[in-house]
């Protein structure tokens, strides 16, 4: 008897753009939002059905595809100054299924249950965010080796709307 098995799988596919360097970039990609996969198993003994087990699973995965940017602008009064923002946007998509089942392998008189429930999860969601740096202290001018920034950001993000397709 022979048995051959393969599996191959795709975490993450990202492609960055950067038309203008140090000023401007784009990005796109497909990741992993989220992964379930468990499986739990539960003996019981009761007196008058006898043995059963409680088999709780889920598994299943949500990913997004997503388009970003960043912009920083030039700053009028120096170049130690520099004012950023950024944004995404995402799709947010997937299959969750998650099942109980209940077992009573030596009763004759009662029947096994098994509960299936299936989610389509869609939707959308986005980040913003805002950053400003500058310049505390410079060794040598012009060497950002040598400098002491600080760094001040504030983000958001929210959602659009999230479908769920329960069955």
């Amino acid at each position: 008897s022979v048995y051959n098995a393969s599996e191959g799988s795709l975490s993450h596919l990202v492609i960055t753009f950067v038309p203008k360097p140090d000023r401007w970039a784009l990005s796109m990609g497909l990741l992993p939002y989220t992964n379930i996969n468990y499986n739990f198993i539960q003996s019981f003994n009761d007196s008058s059905l006898g043995a059963f087990r409680d088999v709780y699973s889920g598994s299943g995965s949500l990913y997004q595809a997503y388009i970003g940017g960043a912009y920083k602008f030039k700053s009028s009064i120096s170049d130690r100054n520099q004012f950023s923002v950024g944004f995404n946007i995402a799709y947010v998509f997937g299959k969750l299924t998650y099942q109980k089942i209940i077992s009573l392998p030596d009763s004759v008189q009662a029947y096994s249950t098994r509960n299936v429930t299936e989610m389509n999860v869609s939707g959308a969601n986005y980040q913003v965010g805002v950053q400003y740096k500058t310049t505390i202290r410079e060794k040598q001018p012009n060497d950002d080796r040598s400098a002491i920034f600080m760094t001040i950001g504030l983000a958001a993000s929210g959602t659009f709307r999230m479908n769920a397709k329960t069955s």
